[in-house]
């Protein structure tokens, strides 16, 4: 049954509900009877589903059940929203982690990778920073976590590789990671007193850490070749930059 006054944020609603029953339609036909196997539900409630979405315009009947345009495109929206939301969740950790201040929108992220710290591997995300840098030409780091001179002697290769590498840093890291690097120019070095996350910028991917506070380490990231994504960590990189005075 079409109709030409439809209701679709209620028709969104009932897709949502009953997503299982829109993807067995999507490029067919169904009888109430497949429904019922397909919803796990009586015959009786089987016949009520079909008689909402029908109501709310998103299937009709002409012997058998099928997709309307609009079922179609909900079913679409519906895809698209469990993905985003599945995305996002995977984000959870970076995004709980992360000051407000620093401004991470987690949209940017959605095709991103996500590294957790976990028993299985507590190392899990510097690793992966440490996979970015040792592909990069060309670098600019904020640090400030505890683990960050483990991360930072990856620097190097970049350095003897002839890329070119920019940090932003707390002065005890500087000195115990940098020092040398920095005394002969082969680093630009800032000193920053509390970085609040890690944020890298490896010419390809933009990668951010999150720090625990209690073990002062990396705890979860993301990383991703996106442009938005890389646009917003220059920002970042160059508001901790400007906040911080060089190292000398």
């Amino acid at each position: 049954m079409e109709n030409d006054s439809v209701d679709t944020e209620g028709a969104l609603v009932e897709a949502l509900r009953y997503e299982d029953v829109l993807r067995a339609l999507n490029g067919g036909s169904m009888e109430p009877t497949e429904v019922e196997e397909v919803a796990d539900v009586s015959t009786s409630t089987a016949h009520r589903i079909l008689d909402r979405l029908e109501q709310r315009g998103v299937v009709d009947s002409q012997g058998s059940y099928r997709l309307t345009p609009l079922g179609e495109a909900l079913l679409n929206e519906v895809v698209e929203l469990r993905d985003s939301a599945t995305k996002l969740e995977r984000m959870r950790p970076v995004a709980e982690l992360l000051p407000r201040d620093i401004g991470f929108d987690p949209s940017l992220f959605d095709d991103g990778k996500v590294t957790v710290s976990d028993e299985g591997d507590p190392y899990e995300p510097e690793w992966r920073l440490k996979s970015l840098l040792d592909s990069a030409e060309e670098v600019r780091l904020v640090g400030g976590s505890s683990s960050a001179p483990v991360a930072f002697r990856r620097v190097e290769k970049v350095v003897s590789d002839g890329g070119t590498v920019a940090v932003v840093c707390p002065e005890d890291i500087a000195s115990a990671s940098l020092g040398g690097l920095s005394d002969d120019g082969s680093v630009s070095v800032y000193v920053h007193g509390t970085p609040t996350a890690t944020v890298a910028l490896t010419g390809t991917h933009v990668y951010v850490g999150a720090h625990d506070t209690e073990r002062g380490e990396v705890e979860a990231a993301v990383d991703t070749d996106g442009e938005d994504a890389y646009v917003w960590g220059e920002r970042v990189y160059e508001r901790y930059r400007k906040e911080g005075d060089e190292y000398l």
